[in-house]
C-alpha cells in the first residue's frame, strides 16, 4: 500500500475520522480513548482495526507501529 484515497477517507465513520485526526496528531491510543470516553481496548481492537481495513492496511507493521500510516497521512493532501 503506498497511498490512501479521499473514497477510502470518506468510507470512514465520524468517530473514526475524529480519532484518526488524533491519531495524526500523534496522540496515544489512551490518551485518544480518555478524550473520546471509552476505553483504550475500544480505540485499539475497534476504531483502529476498523480504520486500518477501511485504508486497505493490513499489513502487521501498521498494527505495530502505525508509523508509515502516520507518514502517509502527513504527505497526502485529505480532508477529513
Amino acid at each position: 500500500m503506498d497511498s490512501i484515497t479521499q473514497k477510502q477517507i470518506d468510507s470512514l465513520s465520524e468517530v473514526e475520522k475524529k480519532t484518526l485526526r488524533l491519531f495524526k496528531k500523534g496522540w496515544s491510543g489512551k490518551r485518544i480513548a480518555e478524550h473520546l470516553g471509552v476505553s483504550y481496548h475500544t480505540v485499539k481492537k475497534w476504531h483502529m482495526t476498523h480504520i486500518y481495513e477501511k485504508l486497505g492496511l493490513k499489513d502487521e507493521m501498521y498494527l505495530k507501529k502505525g508509523h508509515r500510516l502516520i507518514v502517509l497521512l502527513h504527505t497526502l493532501d485529505l480532508k477529513f
